[in-house]
């Protein structure tokens, strides 16, 4: 299917299956409540027939701490003039605000076909059995014998869209994007400056106490450190540099690190399989 798109200069979107990222248009800074719609700078035109679907990406809430404060957007294809640029309409619940930077994807779209026309016709009784009203789903209403009572209830609507309740706690983290907890080595992406601490909560970036500058936490590298004190820390870290220096958590010496041949991981240079 063929789709006009002006970007405004901005980079096209990015297609990942059914899906399409959107990216901020603007650098965005939000105080803790504060509403604004951010420009996700392209105006489109949707075909005939379909409308679009806006929804937040999985991530943009832990990165960012901004909810889309409609739950859902919904496009029409008749929103498709040059001026008519897409928006984000955010909330920031952040209490130390937040800063999002040009470019950011938090946001996905995808089009839907357009139901059908509906014309109401006015009667004074449908004709069916109640339910059991509204928050009734997956609850039965037994009228019959023991044959139907005994028949096993149907799983609730949540549990039909994202499977068995037991099933819920096995699902895969997501590495690439985190979140993250532990012992963490921050090279700040904007000055340089290196923090290193222990996120006691899961976490998708990090503010610099430098330059306040927000890093965000994609794809960290295990980090093993081995001091001649005796001592041993793992860490995780966004460092991109052959070596690293840091100081040891308990004698607070030195240690020199190094990429491992793989550039998979930070390995104490003079040590193997963790002896000296």
């Amino acid at each position: 299917m063929k789709v006009k798109i002006n970007t405004h200069g901005n980079a096209l979107p990015e297609v990942h299956g059914e899906w399409i990222d959107l990216c901020t248009a603007e650098d965005v800074t939000l105080d803790f409540l504060e509403y604004k719609i951010i420009s996700l700078g392209v105006s489109i035109e949707i075909p005939a027939g379909y409308y679009a679907h806006v929804v937040p990406r999985s991530s943009t809430f832990g990165k960012w701490g901004i909810l889309l404060a409609n739950s859902m957007g919904v496009i029409e294809n008749d929103y498709c003039g040059d001026g008519d640029v897409w928006g984000y309409p955010a909330l920031c619940l952040r209490k130390e605000g937040t800063h999002i930077p040009k470019g950011t994807r938090i946001c996905q779209f995808r089009l839907v076909e357009k139901a059908p026309d509906m014309e109401f016709v006015q009667v004074e009784s449908l004709g069916n059995r109640d339910r059991g009203g509204f928050g009734s789903t997956g609850e039965q209403v037994h009228t019959g014998g023991t044959a139907e009572r005994n028949k096993p209830e149907r799983n609730s609507r949540v549990e039909r869209m994202f499977g068995e309740r037991e099933s819920w706690a096995t699902a895969e983290d997501d590495r690439t994007q985190g979140p993250y907890k532990g012992f963490l080595l921050v090279v700040c992406e904007e000055c340089g400056a290196v923090k290193a601490f222990c996120a006691k909560r899961e976490t998708y970036s990090f503010r610099c106490q430098e330059c306040g500058h927000e890093t965000t936490l994609e794809g960290l590298r295990p980090m093993f450190m081995h001091c001649k004190c005796g001592k041993s820390f793992r860490y995780k870290t966004n460092a991109e540099t052959k070596t690293i220096t840091h100081s040891c958590l308990d004698c607070k010496a030195p240690v020199d690190m190094e990429l491992n041949g793989k550039g998979t991981a930070y390995v104490t240079i003079g040590v193997r399989g963790g002896k000296r």
